[in-house]
């Protein structure tokens, strides 16, 4: 019986050895996948080359840069990159993937965000498309007075797009923005600022935008009325008329600013294209 026994412990004692030999249990092993070095971005330099090309990283291109060498498109690729371009006409920034911050402080430059959360400001005549994601797009008109028409799209995500105008003075000529939110809920906000002008015309005209795909069930639209210590007082009258036509509807949004012994009759035009009704209960007004 003990010669049994003594038999069968040294058969477990031998499995055990060659599990730990041959079976060895690999739950420990602390060997894992080398995690990924993200590439560095790069100061970015006008070169004189027709095409300038960031990295993968988070790349910057300031303002300042020679204008003679202006290429006529930039591709930052990936990354969160940052680029200001302060010269004027025909210069196209891709922004690629990541949440870029693209600035044009000239006129007549196009703005591409690509995906990502992206920031995107122009003035006059500045193109920008966000892309996909949630982008926060500033428009400026009050900079540079001309007849070329901005396109702003917001791509699919929920936007905010800002528009920034001046009221109470006479720029029936100005081309304005023709503005388009994409898919997904839009905040488009307007903000007016109000001045006192004197004109031999009867009537001081602002085109202020048009905006292209309001949807009444799904996106916000605000006007805001920035008054200093001449214009406080100053009356104003918010009318809204709207047509429909095979179910588009156009909006003519008015803001008649009264006449005062400082200042002419002047009045604000917002256009507004929507595929369903809506009334000025559902436009937030502010500074009216």
């Amino acid at each position: 019986m003990s010669l049994l026994l003594l038999g069968l412990l040294g058969a477990a004692i031998l499995g055990t050895v060659v599990f730990d030999v041959f079976g060895k249990d690999d739950s420990n092993d602390t060997d894992t996948d080398p995690t990924p070095v993200e590439e560095p971005g790069e100061a970015l330099h006008f070169d004189g080359s027709g095409t300038l090309e960031g990295t993968e990283g988070d790349d910057t291109l300031a303002a300042g840069q020679d204008p003679d060498l202006a290429p006529e498109t930039i591709n930052l690729f990936g990354g969160d990159d940052t680029a200001t371009i302060d010269v004027p006409f025909d210069i196209t920034v891709n922004g690629g993937a990541g949440d870029d911050t693209l600035t044009s402080t000239n006129v007549g430059n196009t703005l591409n965000g690509g995906d990502g959360d992206d920031r995107l400001s122009g003035i006059d005549a500045t193109s920008m498309y966000g892309g996909a994601g949630n982008d926060h797009i500033t428009f400026d008109s009050d900079v540079e007075l001309n007849d070329s028409v901005a396109r702003i799209d917001g791509g699919a995500g929920d936007d905010r797009i800002e528009v920034f105008a001046d009221a109470g003075v006479n720029t029936a000529d100005r081309g304005g923005a023709f503005i388009t939110g994409g898919s997904g809920s839009d905040e488009f906000n307007v903000v007016l600022d109000l001045q006192n002008s004197q004109d031999d015309a009867q009537i001081l005209d602002t085109q202020i935008a048009r905006i292209g795909d309001f949807d009444p069930n799904e996106d916000s639209l605000r006007i805001e009325i920035e008054r200093n210590d001449a214009t406080a007082d100053r009356g104003v009258v918010v009318e809204l008329e709207q047509t429909e036509v095979d179910g588009t509807y156009t909006s003519q949004i008015t803001l008649t600013f009264a006449e005062t012994a400082a200042a002419t009759e002047a009045v604000a035009t917002l256009t507004v294209l929507s595929d369903g009704p809506f009334g000025l209960a559902d436009i937030q007004l502010v500074g009216v």
